[in-house]
């Protein structure tokens, strides 16, 4: 009949909204300049200190969440204590100090969804940062070359890759590689707009009076 023609039609487009918005949810991208808050953004993560052999030049690296990361340009390997004096928060792992180079660019080799690390300036003194992703989207810190590395990082789908700014030479270490990301409020009711279309139209067939 007309009528169950047309619930058949209204339970399959709201089958195919809710099952979209589970297979592919929409994570806006957002950017952190604290770990807490880049934590609270994420299920769970990894974390990886170590990089190799100490004074060692790289220009690739595999991350423990398996996520492969190259630099440009190539970075060299210190540890915290022996060839880089300080950092914070009693971190003694190792950093990737560019050198000389006020400037480094990071490019993944599949999109990272939540990434984040901490940067410090090789003066001392404070001294700004910019972490721009390859989304456009950017976030900006204050950081003290005597012990003050502060957070930059993101939450969110698609990023390939970003730079790292600053008016001095830098390391940048102790990386946080989210494996899924929480969904964003948008991504939820979409969700539960599709559940909802649904259960309306199944209730809708259920209650269907029956011919005498």
């Amino acid at each position: 009949t007309k009528e169950r023609t047309i619930v058949n039609r209204t339970l399959l487009v709201a089958a195919l909204a809710a099952t979209t918005a589970l297979a592919a949810p929409a994570y806006a991208v957002t950017t952190h300049s604290s770990l807490a808050s880049w934590q609270s953004s994420v299920s769970s993560y990894s974390e990886d200190t170590s990089y190799g052999a100490n004074f060692a030049n790289i220009s690739s690296l595999t991350l423990d969440g398996g996520a492969s990361l190259n630099f440009s340009p190539a970075v060299n390997i210190r540890t915290i204590g022996s060839g880089w004096s300080t950092w914070s928060g009693g971190y003694t792992g190792q950093v990737l100090y560019t050198d000389g180079s006020s400037s480094l660019a990071g490019t993944f080799t599949s999109a990272v969804d939540s990434f984040g690390f901490f940067s410090e300036p090789n003066p001392f003194g404070i001294h700004n940062f910019t972490l721009t992703l390859s989304d456009g989207s950017s976030v900006n810190g204050s950081f003290d070359g005597s012990a003050g590395a502060g957070f930059l990082g993101w939450t969110g789908a698609g990023i390939t890759g970003f730079t790292i700014s600053s008016d001095v030479d830098f390391a940048i270490g102790d990386f946080f590689v989210g494996t899924s990301a929480i969904p964003e409020p948008a991504t939820w009711l979409t969700m539960i707009a599709g559940f909802g279309l649904v259960g309306m139209a199944m209730r809708r067939r259920s209650t269907r009076p029956a011919i005498a």
